[in-house]
């Protein structure tokens, strides 16, 4: 078995992900022999790729933004003896990365200390929850204007003249303009919610008006640094449920990245909803957003959420 598997995702960073491999491989050139290490680009489908790729690894270290890690984790979390999870920060939100700890070090040590707290840094178990009965996340999961946003996002950044821009550092510049212009967006009327609180009591929601925003929280970092809940961990088998009626919900939700506070602090009661499982089931067809990633969401559809899997994932916060 080899010590570690850098899986890189070329396009990620505005194509940061190609130069990026071959500093990879120039640090672990000076750290370890080459026999014992390989480098990856990740695939169409890097969850399968990770699924049979793991099991010949130590440590599989996916480097990318938040999907990029959502897919390799769901391959090696089905798997008997998964690896290690590591992680290099490529994408726009790195919110994972962030909940990891590993945005202090990324920004002080530079990625040679980012590759050797991968090589040999402390591990903290990860939860990953399911939607759906064909997704696993890790982070996030949500319904309404993020998606909206994040799935023009996606559009646009491939086209000319914005991508020439994201490959020039302005991603999140182009991200804040398409959030405005899709101030106005809503979940589509008609969603019921059921969940199960962490008491075992059972409770249901109907809210036949749209909503302007639904989230469903795993770690403590949402949007690129918006706290969600002060009582979120990952490892708890619990996950935080914030439900914005209006957009001054919406707004209070991203001031957090300003101040620093958590969206139950200044939320109504009642606005985070801690869940051990839940359901949820759209009217009509959504887009949901699902760790930085959109999919969309058939009419009646069933989302079953709860805690699937749980893998260890390397951090520089080992626990909390």
């Amino acid at each position: 078995m080899k010590k570690i598997l850098f899986l890189v995702n070329p396009v990620s960073g505005a194509g940061a992900g190609v130069p990026l491999a071959a500093r990879i491989a120039h640090e672990m050139r000076c750290r370890m022999p080459e026999g014992f290490y390989d480098i990856s680009f990740t695939t169409a489908d890097s969850t399968a790729q990770a699924r049979d790729l793991a099991p010949y690894y130590e440590t599989v270290v996916a480097a990318g933004g938040d999907g990029t890690i959502s897919h390799i984790a769901r391959g090696i979390a089905g798997l008997k003896e998964p690896p290690r999870l590591g992680v290099i920060p490529l994408g726009t939100g790195n919110d994972c990365a962030r909940s990891l700890g590993l945005l202090p070090i990324l920004r002080q040590g530079g990625l040679e200390a980012l590759i050797d707290l991968n090589i040999a840094g402390p591990i903290r178990p990860v939860d990953m929850l399911t939607f759906g009965q064909r997704i696993m996340f890790i982070s996030y999961a949500g319904l309404g204007r993020d998606a909206a946003i994040a799935a023009a996002f996606d559009r646009v950044r491939r086209r000319a003249p914005f991508s020439t821009l994201c490959a020039k550092g302005g991603s999140k510049l182009l991200y804040f303009f398409i959030g405005l212009a899709c101030a106005w967006h809503t979940c589509a009327p008609g969603i019921d919610v059921s969940y199960q609180a962490p008491d075992g009591s059972s409770h249901e929601l109907h809210f036949p008006q749209p909503l302007c925003q639904l989230i469903i929280g795993n770690i403590d970092s949402y949007g690129g640094g918006v706290r969600i809940s002060s009582k979120t961990r990952m490892d708890d088998g619990l996950f935080e449920v914030a439900i914005m009626r209006g957009s001054a919900r919406w707004v209070l939700l991203h001031l957090g990245r300003l101040t620093g506070a958590s969206y139950d602090r200044f939320g109504s009661a009642g606005a985070v909803i801690q869940a051990r499982q839940l359901s949820l089931q759209p009217a009509s067809c959504s887009i949901a957003q699902i760790d930085g990633e959109t999919v969309a969401i058939d009419p009646h559809a069933l989302l079953d959420v709860r805690c699937a899997a749980r893998i260890q994932m390397i951090a520089a916060r080992p626990q909390g």
